[in-house]
C-alpha cells in the first residue's frame, strides 16, 4: 500500500536505507567506473557505479554465479604443531649462542632450516581457502 505525503512523492514501504561501503584503488574504481558506462549507468555527471555493482551482485546472487571462498580454520593440531615448532626453534637460538664448533653449528643450521620448511607448510595450509559449494538465494545448493 502506498501511502501520500502533503505534496511531493509518494512513501515506498521498502527503503534502500542500509549502506554497505568499502574502499578500492583508483585502477579498480577506474575498471568498475568504465564497467558501469558499459552497461548503461552512466549519466551525464557520474558514472553511478554504486547502482552498477548493486544489479550486477543481485543478478550473480539470483542466478547463483558466485563460490564462497572461506578461509581455512586453524585447528588444535596445528596449534600444537606451532607451538612444538616455536619451542624447537628457541631451543635452536639458545645453542646457537652457546655452541663453539664448526660442526656443531652446521647441524644447528640444518635445524634450522628443517623447521622453516615445516612452519611454512604449515603456514600454506592454514592460509589457503576453501571453496564452499555455490548456492542460490533461497539457500539451496545450485
Amino acid at each position: 500500500m502506498t501511502t501520500y505525503n502533503k505534496g511531493g512523492a509518494p512513501k515506498k514501504e521498502v527503503t534502500q536505507d542500509k549502506e554497505i561501503k568499502f574502499s578500492c584503488t583508483p585502477e579498480l574504481y577506474d575498471f568498475l567506473s568504465e564497467q558501469s558506462k558499459s552497461a548503461g549507468y552512466a549519466t551525464a555527471k557520474r558514472t553511478n557505479v554504486a547502482a552498477f555493482l548493486r544489479d550486477f551482485l543481485i543478478t550473480m546472487l539470483e542466478q547463483g554465479r558466485y563460490e564462497v571462498i572461506k578461509p581455512s580454520e586453524i585447528t588444535l593440531d596445528m596449534m600444537k604443531e606451532l607451538a612444538s615448532v616455536g619451542i624447537n626453534l628457541n631451543q635452536a637460538m639458545h645453542a646457537m649462542n652457546t655452541y663453539n664448533t664448526d660442526f656443531e653449528l652446521v647441524n644447528l643450521t640444518n635445524n634450522v632450516e628443517m623447521t622453516r620448511k615445516i612452519l611454512l607448510a604449515i603456514t600454506r595450509s592454514i592460509t589457503a581457502p576453501q571453496k564452499l559449494p555455490v548456492t542460490n538465494v533461497q539457500g539451496k545448493a545450485a
